[in-house]
């Protein structure tokens, strides 16, 4: 679908340069009371679209790897020209910003693990039958102790229409979070969004997921 809509050129979701306030609290806070913020290490933004997310988490802390993926060779190639012709440096000696076209449940960035994932219209996006999956794949993608952030949206009752597919965090859902996330994952921070992109007001929360440890 992202395939189509980026050819028609139909992508209401993406927002310019922005990323979500959220997001950008989040990174600007770093300290919280149960997790920090990571300053370096590798970043991760699956469904990143044209790479709004992807750039802002560098500008946020250039020691980091930051990478975007994406199945739409469209939205890479706009990604790529996004950082082409940005006054970033995405490449220096310490951090750098990568894209990469492919499958989501079948990527692997060179064996790495990552210490922070950022979630948002991504999951929401996916069939609800792939959800178990795409939480063991975030499992096996990020680190011991290292971070998943859901931009938890659209919070709804359940409809079957979709994309976008209603998303809720109560494990009595099967389209919840915390089902296909509990087994490997601590919930160390969820609190209501007050500051939302115009028509998602009310339908957001944000959730910080620490990985355990594995055995």
């Amino acid at each position: 679908m992202s395939q189509k809509c980026r050819e028609l050129k139909d992508t209401p979701w993406d927002k310019e340069k922005l990323s979500a306030p959220s997001l950008m609290k989040l990174l600007n806070t770093k300290q919280y009371p149960n997790f920090s913020v990571p300053e370096e290490g590798y970043f991760l933004v699956p469904g990143c679209g044209s790479g709004n997310d992807v750039i802002n988490i560098f500008k946020a802390g250039p020691k980091r790897h930051s990478i975007g993926l994406d199945f739409s060779s469209i939205a890479i190639d706009q990604a790529l020209e996004k950082v082409k012709n940005s006054d970033i440096d995405a490449s220096n000696n310490l951090g750098k910003i990568d894209f990469c076209s492919g499958d989501f449940f079948k990527f692997n960035y060179f064996d790495k693990t990552f210490d922070f994932v950022y979630d948002y219209t991504f999951f929401c996006a996916l069939e609800p039958s792939l959800r178990t999956e795409w939480g063991k794949k975030m499992a096996e993608l990020i680190s011991d102790g290292g971070l998943l952030v859901t931009l938890m949206f659209p919070i709804m009752e359940f409809s079957e229409d979709g994309p976008p597919y209603p998303v809720s965090l109560e494990a009595n859902s099967i389209h919840s979070y915390q089902q296909v996330l509990v087994e490997n994952f601590e919930l160390v921070l969820h609190e209501k969004v007050v500051e939302s992109f115009p028509g998602r007001q009310g339908r957001e929360n944000l959730a910080v997921w620490k990985r355990k440890n594995r055995s």
